[in-house]
């Protein structure tokens, strides 16, 4: 599928005859629409004392419109993260939980997005083995690379007994519904863009014809 709404289309499939509309589509990237839950893995890095590389996973839920903004271009997730990082004999073991504010610039392929946590890293190696709590924040940005998968890239730091910071590159699976407000605005965008591609084409098949029509006119009136 080709078309640049097709995404959140097959999302919401009981739309009917709107999700046709995604082959009309001659946009050429996939502009980001939130979802109501989001279900991904992550990878990075991580840096304490030393370097190391860091996988986890992550849960979003959709908890509605940010309560400071008075447009919808700002939708508020509580995520839930759990993850180890690990390398030169230290393991960091963390879950973590906090708001997080995705500003969506619908219809552009790129959303910025800000979040804060706390919770709780558990650190081992040579000197220490305990459980000690954490917070900090992050920010970074989302897309939508396929129909079916969203990236998001991610600067975190955050405070435990030592300040930590990293990268994190997160994969998420479209595979809910997209949040509503932003489903309408696509399906809209879908029937206006199908609309003037069915414009463009009868223009394109009907322009011979009125060519032939004009020129037999022009020769009768030579009769």
């Amino acid at each position: 599928m080709s078309g640049s709404w097709a995404f959140a289309l097959e999302a919401n499939s009981t739309d009917g005859p709107t999700h046709e509309l995604a082959h009309e589509s001659w946009v050429k990237y996939y502009p980001y629409a939130p979802e109501k839950n989001e279900y991904q893995a992550e990878v990075g890095s991580m840096w304490e004392k030393s370097s190391l590389y860091w996988l986890g996973v992550t849960y979003g839920h959709h908890v509605g419109r940010c309560l400071w903004a008075e447009t919808q271009n700002c939708q508020q997730y509580f995520d839930v993260i759990a993850g180890f990082g690990n390398g030169d004999s230290v393991t960091h073991t963390a879950v973590l939980a906090g708001p997080r504010w995705q500003f969506v610039s619908f219809p552009k392929p790129f959303s910025p997005l800000l979040r804060v946590f706390v919770g709780g890293i558990n650190v081992r190696d040579s000197n220490r083995d305990r459980t000690i709590g954490a917070y900090g924040g992050g920010v970074g940005f989302a897309a939508t690379v396929h129909p079916r998968l969203d990236v998001k890239w991610e600067l975190r730091a955050g405070q435990s007994d030592f300040f930590w910071a990293g990268t994190m590159l997160t994969f998420s699976m479209r595979i809910d519904h997209v949040v509503d407000y932003f489903s309408d605005k696509i399906v809209s965008a879908s029937v206006a863009t199908a609309q003037a591609t069915g414009a463009i084409i009868q223009t394109t098949i009907g322009a011979p014809k009125t060519f032939i029509d004009w020129f037999n006119k022009k020769e009768e009136e030579k009769k």
